[in-house]
């Protein structure tokens, strides 16, 4: 279509709320996509070729898929601007793809998400900025994040290994006074190319469960400077492998894991 699709009623559904998933749903409009019936499944993949807006009555999307991808070519967004939306996408060990933003910000405004949650088992890959009240990964499979940046006034918490890979080798995840946590590994995701990563969660507590960085007796593939800006409690579990390590004051430093190894220096 050229114009705008709108999905005003739940997709995989029948009157009596049955679900009835489609084999699959691909949307390409010219114009942009609107889910507005709050609700969309397949037992395929799902593919949202432009630019998504969120409108249900709710306010909450889900999106569920049998073991299948689902992919958002354009960005992700509020239909009402200052209205956040929720958004909750379970596809088994179906890879999830945001090629775009996930909520938006600008100088003079920003219009984030509601809560996102993504339960996959494959990948989850942020290719952009992520602006919402609070993100959460589920365990198993890894979480990619490459576009540099995520924001949320709540929480954010990551149940499976991360990786990160942006252009610029920096990522910055930020939250308003509320908790961070990384339950899996941090690593970089090209061996070899440190990758900077920054917390600031206000007074949030900030938890790695398990090592940042990677070492062995063949290979040290340590990420790049670690800075945690935290008056809360911040908790290494596990080993740390990095080019340097910064945290703030404030707040307290619980080293668990035993070793702590830098090439450059250790602030704490």
């Amino acid at each position: 279509s050229v114009g705008v699709v709108r999905l005003l009623g739940a997709v995989g559904k029948d009157g009596s709320g049955s679900t009835r998933p489609l084999k699959s749903l691909v949307v390409s409009a010219g114009g942009g996509i609107v889910i507005g019936g709050g609700y969309v499944e397949t037992t395929g993949t799902q593919t949202y070729d432009n630019d998504l807006l969120l409108a249900s009555s709710n306010h909450r999307t889900e999106i569920n898929t049998t073991d299948a991808a689902v992919t958002f070519t354009g960005k992700v967004n509020n239909q009402t601007n200052g209205t956040p939306e929720s958004l909750t996408v379970n596809s088994g060990s179906g890879a999830v793809l945001f090629s775009e933003a996930v909520g938006s910000s600008s100088p003079s405004a920003i219009d984030k998400l509601g809560a996102v949650v993504i339960n996959s088992s494959g990948d989850t890959t942020f290719t952009k900025t992520v602006d919402a009240t609070s993100l959460t990964t589920n365990a198993g499979g890894t979480v990619v994040i490459k576009g540099g940046r995520i924001t949320t006034t709540g929480e954010q918490s990551y149940g499976e290994n991360m990786l990160l890979d942006n252009a610029n080798h920096a990522t910055v995840l930020n939250t308003t006074n509320a908790a961070v946590t990384f339950t899996g590994t941090v690593n970089n995701q090209t061996n070899g190319t440190p990758e900077s990563l920054t917390v600031n969660s206000g007074s949030g507590a900030v938890l790695f469960s398990e090592a940042l960085g990677s070492s062995s007796p063949s290979a040290i593939d340590k990420l790049g400077a670690v800075a945690i800006n935290s008056t809360g409690d911040t908790t290494f579990t596990k080993t740390v492998d990095a080019t340097s390590l910064t945290t703030d004051l404030g707040g307290r430093v619980i080293i668990q894991g035993g070793r702590i190894s830098t090439t450059g220096a250790q602030s704490y």
